[in-house]
Parts: structure tokens; C-alpha cells; sequence
């Protein structure tokens, strides 16, 4: 499975970023259509901490492994 650069910034080439990243910007365009109802907005407000999580956390755990592995050399 290949993946589109999402953000141009130095994490582009782990795949799995890319991927945590269009899921982050997938869930934004339904939220809008999740806020029409009052159900949709409650889910959305659950949703959001957990997807924030996720990219950040894979953010973090890139860029150390990328630390790393750039003493390394």
C-alpha cells in the first residue's frame, strides 16, 4: 500500500504517518456533517481526543526513532 506525502514535512516518508494523517483529516470532513445533529456532535467531541492522540503520538515516536537513527550515522 502506497500513500500520498499528506503534510510535506520530514515524517513523509513513514508511511504509517501518512496514513494517521488522512484518517485525522477524513474524520474533519464528516464532522461537519456529524454536527447537523446533536448525537453527531456528542460523537465528535468523544472522537477528537483519540484521533488527536494518534497522530501525535505517532508524531513523537517517528521523530525519536528518526532521532535515533540519525545519531546512529
Amino acid at each position: 500500500m502506497t500513500s500520498e506525502n499528506v503534510t510535506g514535512d520530514r515524517l513523509d516518508p513513514f508511511e504509517v504517518y501518512n496514513i494517521a494523517c488522512k484518517l485525522f483529516n477524513d474524520f474533519w470532513g464528516d464532522s461537519v456533517i456529524l454536527g447537523k445533529d446533536y448525537r453527531g456532535r456528542e460523537l465528535v467531541k468523544q472522537l477528537v481526543p483519540g484521533l488527536d492522540y494518534i497522530t501525535g503520538a505517532l508524531t513523537k515516536t517517528i521523530s525519536s526513532f528518526d532521532r535515533k537513527r540519525n545519531q546512529k550515522e
